[in-house]
């Protein structure tokens, strides 16, 4: 009976074994890089688009600051001709009881 050596006889096989392995940790680590290549897009994307609603979001607010600052100069111009007039009436109106 011969002794044979197993690496010998199984050496065809064992190619194919070991190249099955190393070709899927290598396909493994070339998806994985792709598929974080990927996800760094579509990240990137998200945060354009949120960035833009942000920016619509701060332009409407600015609209919306500056109508409320012109409706508050308004009405304290009001507010200020009111208390003149205000002060003209109590003043015509010590006058006449003065008179009286």
């Amino acid at each position: 009976m011969e002794k044979s050596n197993f690496f010998v006889d199984n050496f065809n096989s064992l190619i194919a074994f070991f190249g099955t392995v190393f070709g899927g940790i290598i396909g493994w680590f070339t998806g994985k890089k792709r598929s974080n290549a990927e996800t760094d897009a579509i990240e990137i994307g998200n945060f354009a688009k949120g960035f833009e609603t942000y920016q619509q979001l701060l332009d409407d607010l600015k609209k919306r600051l500056i109508a409320v600052e012109k409706s508050n100069s308004d009405l304290a111009k009001e507010l200020h001709k009111c208390k003149k007039d205000m002060q003209q009436v109590l003043e015509e109106k010590i006058k006449s009881l003065k008179n009286s």
